[in-house]
């Protein structure tokens, strides 16, 4: 495995950003969440920490704001777990000053999606890693986000590889059968990590170094138990930790996405986070639905059912 890939492992914590009522940002409760996750066990060797991710709304934050945030969360982290900025904007400028950022306040790695509006070439993709590679000395988690920047990385796997701080990839893909080649072919180069959520425990057996949650932000303890679980190869325990926890919090937060027509998970991440008092506040436009108080109820019998309330 490449050198730094080993740190991005286990449970990779997709933290929110919380903001003020007024909707400009609460960097104090960002400190809190970053805290919180860290407190709860999510420590280098069992996790990691990704900053102003989709979930976190990155989207609807200027690259100032994106900074501001990055410096709030690596102030309190302070290299007890390992960070992950990700730095994902159209303007390949904008790439490159916040991929800066994230090595001068000491994120340990930086996630990076394709620069997408019109879908790009193979060898733009692989120049563009190259050129943020060649420019900032920082680790970078390759983000295979399919549905948004129509990159798939099949053809461009060794050529990905050889681009020096390319160390790790957030892993997902609509075909089974590419996605499961890239693991077995790739897994002892790149760190893998989960993005399919509902994958159960097979992706795990064939070298997945760690998967995201949303779980692990608001109920680390809970999150680390299905690591405990893939760790100690108990493939059983983990099957029915899928069918208690992870499928019963998926099928709620897809229920709503239809009628409310959101996709994004920051609406569904901060319902669980004010239920349990941590930092959230409202949702930047256009994601602004409110859970309905129906959906709440049901959030709050599921986090009775794991002793979280």
């Amino acid at each position: 495995m490449k050198k730094g890939a080993e740190k991005i492992t286990g449970v990779e914590a997709i933290m929110h950003t919380p903001f003020k009522e007024n909707y400009d940002l609460d960097l104090d409760g960002a400190k809190t969440i970053v805290r919180h996750i860290i407190d709860g066990g999510v420590i280098e060797g069992s996790g990691c920490i990704l900053i102003g991710g989709a979930v976190g709304e990155a989207q609807h934050m200027n690259p100032l704001e994106r900074k501001e945030l990055l410096k709030a969360c690596c102030e309190v982290a302070n290299k007890e777990t390992p960070t992950i900025f990700n730095c994902a904007h159209t303007d390949v400028r904008i790439v490159i000053e916040l991929a800066k950022s994230a090595y001068e306040n000491g994120a340990t790695f930086i996630q990076i999606a394709p620069p997408y509006y019109m879908p790009l070439s193979d060898k733009e993709i692989i120049d563009f890693y190259k050129f943020v590679s060649d420019e900032v000395p920082i680790g970078i988690m390759a983000y295979a986000n399919y549905w948004a920047s129509q990159v798939y990385f099949d053809n461009i796997w060794d050529d990905l590889i050889a681009i020096e701080n390319i160390i790790s990839i957030k892993w997902a893909h609509p075909d089974m059968t590419e996605f499961i080649k890239g693991l077995v072919n790739y897994s002892d180069t790149l760190s893998f990590m989960d993005n399919m959520g509902t994958a159960g425990p097979w992706p795990f057996m064939l070298g997945m170094n760690g998967f995201v949650s949303q779980i692990g932000v608001w109920a680390p303890k809970i999150a680390l138990k299905q690591w405990g679980l893939i760790k100690d190869k108990d493939w059983k325990g983990l099957e029915d930790f899928y069918n208690q926890v992870i499928i019963p919090f998926m099928e709620w937060n897809w229920q709503m996405s239809g009628p409310l027509g959101f996709h994004g998970e920051g609406t569904a991440l901060k319902a669980a986070s004010h239920l349990l008092r941590l930092p959230a506040g409202p949702c930047r436009r256009p994601h602004q639905h409110n859970v309905s108080t129906e959906n709440m109820d049901k959030l709050k019998i599921l986090l009775e059912s794991w002793d979280l309330i």
